[in-house]
């Protein structure tokens, strides 16, 4: 047979609820400072039956001090406030846990405040589990701001919603000045900031989850920084906002670095001309860049005459003075497309374009004799010296594809050998192919 049951519970059941079958703590103490009610809860909490609890005072349940830290807290209840403070304390059977405890003034139908309506609830997991959140937060916010990258978050409109202190010193902008801007603004015009938003807005229309490019910056000081931007956005399922973090690093540095080892690998440290590997890697940039159109390439190979005995009465670092000068006058004959390298200890390299009658090359050849002709005048560990060497000049050239940068030197090479044996400090004619 099927008990049907009131939905509504009259005042002496839910009273009962109240008293034994809630999670909370209940007392009702009047302005005396007596407990007016106490429920089993609270009755436990203060290890004593209910119907002994009432009638007490708050100093003989709680003792002094407590009585004390409460007087305050009761004052302002019934003055008519309602207080919410937390505090390890007893309830139930746990001695030591974490209780929220909430103070309501207890009223007459008259509005007047007759006495202070207590509850608490255990709220020890929360508050624990709270208090770990907090901690790790911190320590996240330490290691963001102590981080040498620059932490930026966006929200969907790509503004800052928060910035590290980095971005002070990175970006040139202070991280209160630059939150709530869009990163746009600060970013600026042109294609290096607009390959930066292209990124973003990958990450804005949901094609990729995460990305990462590097483009000059310019700091509102005008200052230029190299700057990697590593990107990865956060959906949220609830509302589909969406955040996106930035992690930013300056790598002006290291770039710097790279373009210095770069350097060092393509060039002569005396002379600042490519050597034979950089010189390799140059010609070929030309033969890619003109693949489709008519080229006709001229290789001049210039060995020094008289250097030797430049060496040899006034040491070596004489000799590095010649050489460097003989570089300098080499680039003053040449054109910016021009190619210009030390390709041993006295001997040199250019390739030019040219015109099928190597017009070019036979005219640098005859510039570069009398431009080297002239004596290096120098001072050498206050020591005036005055060098004078000459060159015998190489040529050859080459319009049939594929050219080859290899076979084109070497046989300029073979033609300087030939004005050697002929009497130096003279050219040969080019060798064609």
């Amino acid at each position: 047979m099927t008990v049907h049951h009131p939905l509504a519970l009259d005042a002496t059941a839910l009273l009962e609820v109240l008293h034994t079958g809630t999670g909370a703590t209940l007392s009702v103490i009047d302005r005396d400072g007596y407990f007016r009610y106490v429920n089993a809860g609270f009755a436990r909490a203060l290890k004593m039956p209910a119907a002994e609890a009432v009638g007490r005072t708050v100093l003989e349940c709680y003792g002094e001090e407590t009585a004390k830290l409460i007087e305050p807290l009761f004052a302002k209840v019934l003055a008519g406030e309602t207080v919410a403070y937390e505090r390890k304390g007893r309830i139930h059977e746990d001695a030591d846990a974490w209780i929220s405890v909430t103070m309501s003034p207890w009223r007459a139908p008259s509005g007047e405040v007759l006495g202070v309506v207590t509850t608490t609830l255990r709220v020890h997991e929360l508050r624990v589990a709270t208090e770990k959140l907090v901690a790790a937060t911190q320590r996240l916010a330490s290691h963001v701001e102590n981080s040498p990258l620059t932490v930026i978050e966006l929200d969907d409109a790509l503004a800052v919603i928060r910035c590290s202190a980095r971005a002070a010193t990175m970006l040139g902008y202070d991280p209160e000045a630059l939150t709530g801007k869009n990163i746009a603004d600060a970013l600026g015009e042109g294609a290096d900031a607009e390959m930066l938003l292209s990124s973003l807005r990958q990450l804005q229309r949901g094609d990729v989850a995460r990305t990462q490019v590097e483009a000059p910056f310019v700091k509102p000081s005008g200052e230029i920084t190299q700057l990697a931007w590593f990107l990865s956005s956060l959906r949220a399922t609830s509302d589909q906002s969406l955040t996106v973090m930035c992690l930013i690093e300056d790598v002006s540095a290291k770039r710097l670095a790279e373009q210095q080892l770069r350097h060092l690998a393509t060039h002569d440290p005396l002379t600042g001309l490519f050597n034979r590997s950089g010189l390799d890697e140059r010609v070929n940039e030309i033969l890619q860049r003109g693949s489709n159109a008519e080229l006709h390439l001229s290789c001049l190979f210039i060995d020094l005459d008289g250097f030797k005995k430049v060496n040899d009465e006034h040491g070596h670092a004489a000799g590095d003075a010649v050489l460097i000068e003989t570089a300098r006058r080499l680039s003053r004959l040449l054109n910016a497309e021009d190619i210009a390298a030390r390709v041993g200890g006295d001997e040199f390299v250019l390739v030019l374009s040219d015109g099928p009658n190597n017009q070019r090359a036979a005219q640098l050849t005859a510039a570069i004799l009398d431009a080297l002709r002239a004596p290096c005048v120098f001072t050498l560990n206050e020591q005036h010296i005055s060098a004078v060497v000459g060159a015998s000049v190489g040529v050859s050239s080459q319009s049939s594809r594929p050219i080859n940068v290899t076979e084109l030197i070497k046989h300029a090479d073979a033609a300087m050998y030939q004005v050697k044996r002929a009497g130096k400090d003279r050219r040969k004619a080019p060798a064609r192919e």
